[in-house]
Parts: structure tokens; C-alpha cells; sequence
């Protein structure tokens, strides 16, 4: 698909973006541990296009350092096309929509102990309660990607 038919497709899904926003202020207010990425949030605020993506690609589907690698180049797909990734994980515990480099790199890390631990939606209250890190699959990425008002998600598996 060229990138222009993508940023006007895109462009359509995010009339109400705003209203996720909120719904996701009122959770974390009630102190849900849940961290929105600068950019991310900026983004959802004005609405732009955001695009989540899913981690357990990262911690559990492809060996490293191919899994680092193919994570930015998702990203960076995202970014051409004139949306901002919202790459979504779990760290130390808490929930991140939108994850920076660090965070990223931490959860793509096989040799760090505990490793990191793959996460569906029966895992996501044990992980927040453990403090874990782990990858979030299809199931729990659209679960976070609806709780920020994300429409678009896209993933590599």
C-alpha cells in the first residue's frame, strides 16, 4: 500500500481518538500503573495517527538481535507513514504505551535476569503484580491499545 493511501486511511480512524485519551486519564488517575509516552500522548491529544504495536515479537518471537532490529524497523514503517508507534510493553510492573529506546532494549534482552515474560490477557494482572517485564501479545496489546483510544494496530507475527 503506497504511504499516501495509508496516512489518508489513517487520518479517517482517528475522529474520536480524543475520547480514548480521557478514558485512559480517568484509569490512571484511579492509579493504574500505566505510562503514556510523551509522543504518544501528544499525538492522541491532537489526533494524530497512532499505530500500537505488540512486544512479544521482541521477548519471544525472533532471536536477537534480529528481534531489536525488526521492532525499530516497525516502528520506523509507522513513522513513514506519517503515524506515531505506539509500541506497548510491560516494565518493572507497569504498563508502557509508547516504550523508549531503553525500556525497549531491556525487554529485547535475553541475558537479563529474570527475562522477560510473554503476556496475554490471563497474564496481565499477575505481571503488574509481580513488577515484571514481559512482551505483550496480540490479545493484551489491543486490550491497552483500546484503553488509549488506539484504533490501529499492526504487528509483525
Amino acid at each position: 500500500m503506497h504511504a499516501l493511501t495509508i496516512r489518508q486511511t489513517l487520518s479517517r480512524a482517528f475522529s474520536s481518538q480524543s475520547r480514548g485519551l480521557s478514558r485512559l486519564t480517568a484509569v490512571r488517575e484511579r492509579g493504574a500503573p500505566i505510562d503514556v509516552h510523551p509522543e504518544v500522548e501528544d499525538a492522541l491529544a491532537t489526533n494524530k495517527p497512532v499505530v500500537a504495536l505488540e512486544t512479544a515479537l521482541t521477548t519471544h518471537g525472533l532471536p536477537p538481535p534480529v528481534n531489536l532490529d525488526v521492532t525499530k524497523a516497525l516502528e520506523t514503517c509507522v513513522r513513514q507513514s506519517g503515524a506515531v508507534p505506539a509500541t506497548i510493553g510491560v516494565v518493572g510492573g507497569r504498563v508502557k504505551i509508547g516504550l523508549r529506546d531503553a525500556d525497549l532494549e531491556r525487554l529485547a534482552d535475553v541475558t537479563r535476569q529474570p527475562r522477560s515474560v510473554k503476556i496475554s490477557r490471563r497474564d496481565i494482572a499477575p505481571a503488574l503484580a509481580l513488577k515484571a517485564d514481559g512482551g505483550t501479545t496480540i490479545a493484551a496489546t489491543t486490550i491497552f491499545a483500546a484503553m488509549a483510544g488506539i484504533k490501529i494496530f499492526a504487528t509483525g507475527g
